[in-house]
């Protein structure tokens, strides 16, 4: 027997081995490629290099296995002889390591097997077919061949196993594509994702990634378009997924083409497809929030200006909320018109708000105008927000004067106490904090020794 030819053979069985393990569960593939080189070196060349030494008589004190090898290296003829020994060692470890590895093989196709009854019926068919060969091959050749015998039976057993195996839908992977988004690499993200869904055509995240990319980053909505409803028809896709796909449709029609009717169209497709169901609900409550027409959208979308309480105590509060061009006279005037006012209509609630300020801001009564602010915190069904911004306005009014400091902390506390959610409330928080930090500073200055030059 030849050493390189039988060095092929092994080869070729690694090979096979190695086929097979790549068609085994993909979660397993990663561990068994590191197991399998492993163990071609600990289960085939180990043995190998073991058989060699405990075969080489190259010490008195350990005797050769084989005694031939004892006879050759009286006679002169040792190295031809160590040349059969090492083609037997590598016969014989080669084929017990190539039975053991199918052996084992089957092992892990069994335990994880959907039908073991299935699995089970395979193995005794074959056997009975295939195990008379192995007896007959070791029966006749002898212990040595009986690794290659059990190998011939295992083989064809692992090779149907395989077969009756259910085919494993790929998952693709579209990080390479994402990266490629992240880097503002377009054309490049197009094309992986199309390499992707060419191997699952029907893969739903596959194709809205794309009608993303046509939306989002070509500004191609009639492209986008066409590849959700395209989607939309595919026998795989799930209503959820649909109802996914149409509502990110309602988005881009209303993002990019400020179509809110083309958005209500991509909702009602959820409606005709799946009627009185939870996708229909929510698919209508987002329909009758949308406005009728592409006017009143884009008058929804203008720029609104959300005014934010100024910082309590600042000059602004003052000049921002006190009547503007009047003379102290002209604001006398106006605070008595008001009084007026609410003695014929105590409730009313803006002529008692304009005499609290008057009164504080143009005329310098800080108690009265705080006063009237405090009848107008204890009226029933006084909104919140301005509750809120009553408060505010009490302890800009404090604030204007050092000996108040006390008194425009608790308004500040309890504005945030009753409106804590308000902006008022975080206005006058960052107030509280100031304060904090300037009588530390104060209290620091205080009690700094004075440096003598």
């Amino acid at each position: 027997m030849s050493f390189f030819a039988l060095f092929l053979g092994l080869a070729g069985f690694c090979v096979v081995m190695w086929d097979f393990c790549q068609r085994l569960p993909p979660e397993q593939v990663p561990k068994l490629r590191r197991w399998f080189k492993i163990w071609m070196f600990k289960g085939l060349l180990t043995p190998f290099l073991l058989w060699l030494v405990f075969n080489a008589a190259a010490w008195d004190w350990l005797p050769p296995l084989m005694p031939e090898v004892e006879v050759a290296k009286m006679t002169g003829d040792w190295p031809h002889t160590m040349r059969q020994v090492a083609t037997l060692g590598l016969f014989v470890t080669g084929t017990y390591w190539a039975a053991v590895t199918v052996l084992w093989l089957l092992l892990v196709l069994w335990r994880q097997a959907a039908d073991p009854r299935q699995f089970r019926h395979c193995v005794l068919i074959w056997s009975a077919m295939l195990g008379p060969l192995d007896v007959l091959i070791t029966w006749s050749f002898g212990w040595r061949f009986a690794g290659l015998g059990a190998t011939f039976w295992l083989l064809p057993i692992l090779q149907q196993i395989l077969a009756l195996q259910p085919e494993r839908k790929m998952v693709p992977i579209y990080s390479r594509a994402i990266a490629a988004i992240h880097f503002d690499k377009y054309a490049e993200a197009e094309k992986a994702v199309i390499d992707e869904l060419q191997s699952c055509e029907d893969d739903f995240e596959g194709w809205l990634l794309l009608a993303e990319l046509y939306a989002n980053h070509f500004h191609d909505l009639p492209g986008a378009q066409k590849l959700i409803r395209e989607t939309c028809e595919l026998p795989a896709t799930t209503p959820s997924q649909l109802a996914v796909a149409c509502h990110r449709l309602a988005d881009w029609q209303l993002k990019l083409a400020q179509d809110p009717v083309a958005a209500r169209a991509a909702l009602e497709e959820i409606c005709r497809r799946h009627p009185r169901s939870h996708l229909d609900h929510m698919a209508r409550l987002r329909i009758n929030q949308l406005p009728a027409t592409r006017e009143e959208w884009l008058a929804r979308q203008g720029v609104k200006t959300i005014r934010m309480p100024l910082l309590p105590g600042s000059a602004r509060d003052f000049s921002a909320g006190a009547p503007a061009g009047l003379s102290r006279p002209e604001a006398f005037a106006r605070s008595q018109h008001c009084v007026e006012q609410l003695t014929s209509n105590p409730d009313d609630i803006p002529a008692r708000e304009e005499l609290a300020r008057l009164w504080a801001e143009a005329l310098d009564q800080v108690d009265m105008g705080v006063g009237q602010l405090e009848l107008l915190l204890a009226m029933r069904g006084a909104p919140p927000a301005k509750a809120a911004e009553w408060l505010g306005l009490m302890a800009s009014w404090h604030l204007r004067f050092p000996q108040n400091l006390s008194a425009a902390r608790e308004v500040l506390e309890r504005l945030i106490r009753h409106h804590p959610q308000s902006p008022h409330a975080f206005a006058a928080q960052r107030r509280l904090n100031l304060m904090d930090l300037e009588t530390k500073m104060r209290q620091a200055a205080e009690t700094r020794p004075e440096r003598h030059h």
